[in-house]
């Protein structure tokens, strides 16, 4: 391969003989190093290890790339959930890291990943809620399209891990909490499985509707109308043999308002049952550790 002398050197060069240089340096290397992507980077990235560290450091200062992390698209999603955050806050975040040399892929390719990833498994549905001014406004109410199916898929994902805490919960039943909460804004319902290590873990949740709106009773009625009949559906599951037992949980307030309550009086002042005048003791059947935590719920979804 015939090499030309330079008249100057690439410091002096235009752009354009430099842009010539460099497509003459890549035919030279494909003819000694092959042609193939992976032959390509090896060598890439042995020149590079070649370079003293003070002129590996200018060349990347020079090509723009001193000091730079990029997280894709992929990535980004992933460590948004596993850290918890929300869009905004992650704008934020994103702010902050691209001061610091780490670039985050672009929201909107991230929301692109997020929506291939969900498909059908999630609608969104306009309803009339009530407002703090006790005025109907109308909402976007995100649910789950089939609870019974996501709640399948993960009892399946969890099969090897289940537990039945030292036969607190009989081995022919599966217990699966179902609750709301309010927080930032918005009302959410969520789905945990009772039978795991750690069932209060926020891993162990899936949020099965969720609603920018006040958690008042009658939103509270409106936001629970759409799911009643799928959990039902859920009270009546059989899986791997094991019956479904479903349970609300969530703070006092949300629990009375749920249970149509006020809250607890003389008769009935425990909202998992009637307490025994004698004893003291709950009126159902659910395990001292887990009473105080769990109010049944398959009554309720009928």
């Amino acid at each position: 391969m015939k090499l030309t002398k330079h008249r100057k050197s690439s410091a002096e060069a235009s752009a354009f003989t430099k842009r010539h240089r460099s497509q003459h340096l890549e035919t030279a290397r494909e003819a000694i190093a092959g042609t193939s992507k992976e032959a390509a980077q090896t060598q890439h990235t042995h020149k590079l290890n070649r370079l003293s560290n003070p002129v590996r450091r200018e060349v990347f200062k020079e090509a723009g790339l001193e000091g730079t992390v990029h997280i894709d698209k992929h990535h980004a999603l992933a460590m948004k959930v596993a850290v918890g955050l929300t869009y905004s806050q992650q704008r934020e975040m994103r702010r902050v890291l691209k001061g610091r040399g780490v670039k985050i892929a672009h929201e909107g390719a991230e929301r692109k990943v997020a929506k291939e990833l969900i498909g059908d498994d999630v609608t969104v549905t306009e309803m009339l809620f009530s407002s703090a001014d006790d005025d109907l406004v109308e909402k976007s109410m995100v649910k789950l399209t089939n609870i019974s199916e996501k709640l399948t898929k993960l009892l399946e994902s969890q099969r090897e891990s289940l537990t039945w805490h030292d036969g607190a919960i009989p081995e022919n039943e599966v217990w699966v909490k179902v609750g709301g909460d309010h927080g930032q804004g918005s009302l959410k319902f969520s789905l945990a499985v009772v039978n795991t290590k750690n069932p209060n873990s926020k891993d162990n949740n899936i949020l099965i509707g969720m609603a920018n709106i006040k958690d008042s009773r009658e939103n509270i009625e409106i936001f629970f109308e759409p799911v009643r009949k799928q959990l039902g559906d859920v009270a009546n599951l059989v899986w791997d043999g094991k019956t479904i037992k479903l349970f609300l949980f969530g703070d006092y307030d949300f629990l009375c308002k749920i249970y149509g309550i006020s809250g607890a009086n003389g008769r009935i002042s425990s909202l998992c049952g009637p307490v025994n005048r004698v004893t003291g003791s709950l009126g159902h059947s659910a395990p001292p550790s887990l009473a105080t935590k769990l109010a049944p719920a398959n009554s309720r979804v009928h």
